[in-house]
């Protein structure tokens, strides 16, 4: 059955020619040069929430590339929506970027979950609406191992998106600045510890002036910064314009309790940022002792949300106590640039295995070729 991917007022399309993700073309020609009939895929993602908006672009960038037709639009969120989709794209493989009780399939068709959580348990309320779904995608083992230890029986596959068909600067000197940059990106709720950072930044650099923080984060950041060397950016940028930004800086630092992937960190990496974080959670499907500055931390009960239903009883987290980021940030400052140098070069070498294009391309096409070959 042919699926209509016309009248696209409702969705974002990124072809392997837009230039705010543009695809590489090179890349693009390592797809299969006489491809099968995949299905179409239609991507239902949280566009309101900016890091699902990213996923679902990366996503459709690497459906581009491997030659699937592809739509991305908001998530549907009743069941009038959801009817409507379904007869509209028939045929389609639905993908589902969305979080808790809106994971709820399009009747009659194939439907994959797209799952990101940060604990280390999957709230029980939630846990049913997966059992819906024919398949779950995730980004990390972390996800994989949360899922499976919370009960979710649908099976989940590792398949990240494609990270190298964007066009991204990266460093190519790795001589520190005076004073040293550190860079810290993402939001500032409590989960992002920011609140360990800075009183890391006290312990480790008491007088201004041996480094400076850069805190690039959304426009409702609720606090100022506490110190003359420590910046705190919220304009409104691109994604081109923050991809640029890394190479900019020395490190890329996180204090971060939990990440279910850890978008910016991957996003250092490919730009050959060294960086500082833990090794636990999504970081941990990206980092080891040999690629990163890691922060030591403890696993402990996570007893906090920003909303009741998100909480699974027994659920843990990475906690570093400030002095344990005090340290790395100043063995980050103390390495030399060669040390630098070969720990993002290393990083991004571990990256290209499990999120390049290569690296995933056999599996998203088996996933998508007819049902009835």
């Amino acid at each position: 059955m042919k699926v209509d991917l016309s009248g696209k007022s409702a969705c974002l399309r990124l072809s392997v020619s837009c230039p705010e993700n543009r695809a590489n073309a090179s890349l693009a020609k390592r797809a299969l040069s006489d491809p099968p009939h995949y299905r179409p895929a239609v991507l239902l993602s949280d566009l309101h929430r900016g890091s699902f908006r990213i996923v679902g672009d990366l996503y459709e960038a690497t459906f581009h590339a491997l030659g699937i037709e592809v739509v991305q639009m908001a998530a549907p969120t009743t069941a009038s929506e959801r009817r409507s989709i379904g007869e509209r794209f028939s045929g389609a493989v639905f993908f589902h970027n969305t979080v808790g009780r809106n994971f709820v399939p399009i009747e009659g068709e194939t439907n994959i979950a797209m799952v990101l959580h940060e604990w280390s348990r999957y709230p029980a309320a939630w846990a049913p609406y997966l059992e819906a779904f024919d398949e779950i995608w995730v980004t990390t083992h972390h996800l994989q191992k949360v899922l499976s230890g919370s009960g979710v029986a649908t099976p989940v596959t590792v398949l990240p998106p494609a990270l190298d068909l964007e066009t991204a600067p990266s460093k190519t000197n790795w001589e520190s600045q005076s004073p040293f940059e550190f860079l810290y990106v993402g939001e500032t709720h409590f989960r992002k510890g920011l609140h360990l950072l800075f009183a890391a930044w006290e312990q480790a650099f008491p007088e201004s002036g041996a480094a400076r923080l850069t805190i690039k984060t959304s426009a409702n950041c609720p606090f100022e910064s506490p110190r003359p060397d420590i910046q705190i950016l919220t304009a409104n940028w691109n994604r081109q314009e923050l991809l640029e930004l890394y190479p900019k800086y020395d490190c890329l630092v996180s204090a971060s309790l939990g990440e279910g992937w850890g978008l910016p960190v991957a996003e250092a990496i490919r730009a050959r940022l060294p960086v500082a974080a833990n090794l636990w959670g999504g970081h941990a499907s990206m980092l080891n002792a040999e690629n990163c500055f890691s922060i030591h931390h403890q696993e402990i009960h996570q007893p906090y949300c920003s909303a009741p239903e998100l909480y699974a009883p027994g659920q843990q987290c990475a906690f570093s106590e400030p002095d344990q980021v005090a340290a790395a940030l100043r063995r980050v400052v103390d390495s030399t640039a060669e040390e630098r140098q070969r720990i993002s070069e290393q990083a991004v070498s571990d990256l290209w295995k499990h999120c390049s294009f290569d690296s995933i391309q056999s599996a998203i096409a088996e996933r998508m070729a007819p049902v009835h070959a």
